[in-house]
């Protein structure tokens, strides 16, 4: 008997995303809207009767979007094959698909702008206006895809002498885990002297998969363990 043509009966390895750009952003806190005024200054005949107020100040940016978690590697496939007399070589490929990669995390929005201050009067002084929100933390980078396990292998014969180099049973690897995404940057501060709010905080990175290589498919040769 000629040599059999190598089988490849081994899992497609999960989806990858650790190539694709980050997801969008977020948009930003209110529709975009700066945070309150503040009060305006009011007279009281010749004096300053209601003083004007600061401008509030700007809300936190958004959370950037989390990343896609890799895909899951497909388990390779069991072989099964019986004959009365075997010979050559059997190169059997059982083996697991890879996890797939992590998306990176997007970027965080961008912090809302302070309030405007309120304006001032004849005999009141105007108000600072409010600083501006930091920026969003940065989205969750994608975790680690989790591995197939290897297919097993179940040859039965009667006589012959088969090899069996080229078998491989073994499990995939995980995919790796993507990065968080950029915080967002600070919002404007409120006119009359508000500050800019800070830049936010960068997204944690993702997980990876609990599971760092799957399962060795296994060999049984006439109901023998291999």
């Amino acid at each position: 008997m000629a040599d059999p043509t190598p089988l490849d009966l081994s899992g497609a390895d999960g989806p990858d995303y650790s190539k694709l750009p980050p997801p969008p952003g977020p948009g930003d806190y209110d529709g975009g809207k700066s945070a309150g005024e503040g009060q305006d200054g009011k007279d009281d005949g010749k004096k300053c009767g209601t003083h004007s107020s600061e401008g509030s100040p700007g809300h936190q940016g958004l959370q950037g979007n989390s990343g896609q978690k890799g895909g899951t590697g497909n388990h390779g496939g069991d072989f099964t094959f019986k004959a009365t007399n075997m010979t050559g070589n059997w190169p059997v490929n059982t083996s697991g698909g890879k996890g797939g990669g992590g998306q990176t995390g997007g970027e965080g929005g961008t912090g809302q702008a302070g309030g405007a201050g309120g304006k001032g009067s004849k005999n009141c002084k105007g108000s600072d206006g409010g600083p501006g929100g930091p920026g969003g933390i940065g989205g969750t980078g994608g975790d680690g895809g989790t591995p197939g396990d290897g297919g097993n292998v179940y040859i039965n014969y009667t006589s012959g002498n088969p090899t069996f180099n080229g078998l491989l049973t073994r499990g995939g690897t995980a995919g790796l885990a993507a990065n968080g995404g950029k915080g967002g940057q600070g919002g404007k501060g409120g006119l009359e002297y508000g500050k800019g709010g800070g830049t936010g905080k960068g997204g944690e990175g993702g997980k990876a998969s609990a599971i760092p290589t799957g399962k060795t498919g296994n060999v049984y040769v006439n109901g023998v363990s291999q």
